[in-house]
């Protein structure tokens, strides 16, 4: 039965087709995920590299470098005015360059707190007294950047025993020179003894024929400026008479015209003023629109005071200190 024969082996092979093409059919993997994964870096599966001690930190995580150590000047406020507050730092140790008066501090050792690791930036300095109690001055320093010129840099002092309100808590501004200031040559930096012209004009502010401005330019002057540079600008303050090494006495206002010129303004409660002065090496000269002084007299019925006035009074100053 050869037919027969070729009919069954037919009807074999068409079902063993029919299997292999059900199994062809059936969904494979899916590949589209394969395709849109990022490829494994050959580093991904390399062994983990264990950082040692010595190795510098990320960008991310190493602290800024700042430099603690120079001279820091610093207006702070108490009883009511702004006074300035000098120092040094060098290596751990911090020195108070001048006496402040007014916060019973006089010259020498500040406590320095150790640098913080964790903000080396952070300068902390202390002292104590009668006057002040308990004295904490925190700065924030620039972090080292050689394309910065501005050397202010800003901070909080705090004090357990105050006069005036307002005074136990309240923000800095001041100086950090790593270098001595950079001035224009026209400009000395020091302490300048200033005289008002002996030919001004007194007058009485409101006439009184009891009274007179005759000595007035003699009592108004001289006066002590102290001129030297606050960051990118000039800053004059006045000094007490008594003591010309003292700290400045309330920074005055002022105005640049120039790297040789300034404007300011000035009251110390007896002489007020506001001039422009021009420097050259060791000297200064200006004309102030408007000088008040105030003449107190005491005499058999009592304390007089009165205000004596005068316009376009020249002044000229040297360099005594």
């Amino acid at each position: 039965m050869p037919h027969q024969s070729t009919r069954l082996a037919l009807l074999s092979w068409l079902a063993l087709s029919a299997c292999t093409g059900r199994e062809a059919a059936t969904p494979g993997p899916d590949r589209s995920a394969t395709v849109s994964s990022p490829a494994v870096p050959p580093s991904a599966t390399a062994p983990t590299k264990t950082p040692t001690t010595n190795e510098p930190r990320s960008d991310e995580t190493r602290a800024p470098t700042c430099e603690r150590e120079g001279d820091y000047r610093f207006a702070i406020n108490a009883n009511g005015s702004q006074w300035w507050l000098r120092f040094a730092v060098e290596g751990d140790e911090a020195e108070l360059l001048e006496p402040v008066e007014v916060l019973g501090l006089d010259a020498g050792a500040l406590v320095l707190d150790p640098v913080d690791e964790d903000d080396p930036c952070h300068v902390v300095v202390r002292a104590t007294g009668p006057v002040v109690g308990e004295l904490t001055l925190e700065l924030d320093l620039n972090p080292a950047d050689p394309t910065s010129s501005d050397p202010k840099i800003g901070g909080v002092l705090t004090r357990t025993k105050v006069v005036s309100e307002g005074d136990e808590r309240h923000e800095v501004l001041g100086v950090h020179d790593h270098d001595p200031p950079a001035v224009p040559t026209c400009v000395t930096p020091g302490v300048y003894r200033v005289e008002l012209g002996a030919a001004a004009e007194w007058r009485l502010e409101v006439p009184d024929d009891a009274l007179d401005c005759e000595f007035s330019t003699e009592a108004a002057s001289p006066i002590y400026l102290r001129v030297e540079r606050f960051g990118g600008v000039p800053m004059v303050t006045l000094l007490q008479e008594a003591q010309l090494n003292s700290p400045a006495f309330v920074p005055l206002a002022f105005d640049t015209d120039g790297d040789c010129a300034i404007g300011f303004k000035l009251s110390d409660g007896q002489t007020a003023l506001e001039a422009y002065l021009s420097f050259t090496p060791g000297e200064l000269s200006g004309v102030a629109g408007r000088v008040e002084y105030e003449v107190v007299e005491d005499g058999e019925e009592g304390r007089g005071i009165w205000t004596c006035v005068a316009d376009g009074v020249l002044l000229h100053g040297s360099r005594v200190g």
